[in-house]
């Protein structure tokens, strides 16, 4: 059965690309003479036409992860790039907002804070002179990154001080996101999680690991945190969970699939006759 749904997805995929190919077969001098972007535009049309746009599987998106910032250390976009990089590996609902909370930063204060912005997990940046450089509560679901203890012991120069501070807070983020999440560490070595003391953070590689994503996406799901599953018209028509069509472009390829009985919705849509 798995062979069989490979090939399937392989003839769509190679249908697609039929249209890459019938562009490449179009005479040079008229290819000379047509625009780039123009030519970019007409094969996603007919990849459009084949497939459809992009849908999403009703309730797949579920939960949140919110990050809060308290402070100035870093930039707002130097959070992003480190919450772009876990959005990568699944499509959650990831949440940055910016609170004027200035501390001390207590257990108290954080469960409060947390109480009033926070979801499902938590994660804070924080600037306090007390606070640890990383606090993690993964029974309460949150955890605290305190980006001045992170940046300790880096060079005084201050365009290099911000940059490296940059880098280690975001390595840092999403190695106590793993943590708080249930990711724990990887067996592949140099990567963030394998993290000993701050300089490490420095030299570490900036990926996340093949087997931490699915670890974290488990604990995720327990506490009802799911992410959007996003897919073609056509391949949610195959399999079985695809709205009803709206537009000329899905109505065929509703039928499309009907016609070929490729697997298809498990309560198909009559579709309404082309009007005279």
């Amino acid at each position: 059965m798995k062979t069989i749904k490979r090939m399937l997805t392989l003839l769509a995929c190679a249908t697609v690309f039929s249209a890459v190919a019938a562009d490449a077969a179009m005479p040079q001098k008229d290819k000379a003479k047509e625009d780039p972007a123009v030519r970019a535009a007409r094969i996603r049309e007919k990849k459009r036409i084949f497939l459809g746009d992009t849908v999403r599987k009703p309730g797949s998106l579920k939960g949140a992860i919110t990050i809060l910032s308290a402070q100035n250390l870093i930039s707002p976009s130097d959070i992003e790039t480190g919450v772009n990089m876990l959005r990568e590996t699944g499509k959650f609902d990831f949440r940055i907002e910016k609170i004027d909370v200035t501390g001390p930063w207590t257990l108290e204060t954080f469960a409060k804070v947390r109480a009033t912005h926070g979801s499902e997990v938590t994660i804070f940046f924080v600037n306090d002179e007390d606070a640890p450089a990383t606090l993690i509560a993964p029974e309460d679901r949150w955890a605290a990154i305190n980006v001045r203890k992170i940046g300790r012991g880096l060079p005084e120069n201050a365009v290099l001080r911000r940059r490296m501070l940059a880098v280690r807070a975001r390595r840092e983020f999403i190695r106590t996101f793993v943590l708080t999440c249930g990711g724990c560490s990887s067996q592949f070595p140099g990567n963030m999680m394998d993290v000993a003391k701050l300089e490490d953070l420095d030299t570490a590689e900036e990926f996340i690991p093949v087997d931490i994503p699915p670890r974290y996406t488990t604990y995720l799901e327990k506490i009802g945190v799911t992410p959007a599953y996003d897919k073609a018209y056509y391949f949610a028509c195959k399999e079985g969970w695809a709205p009803a069509p709206t537009n000329d472009i899905q109505r065929a390829i509703w039928k499309r699939v009907e016609e070929r009985k490729e697997r298809g919705p498990t309560n198909p849509i009559k579709i309404e006759p082309p009007k005279k």
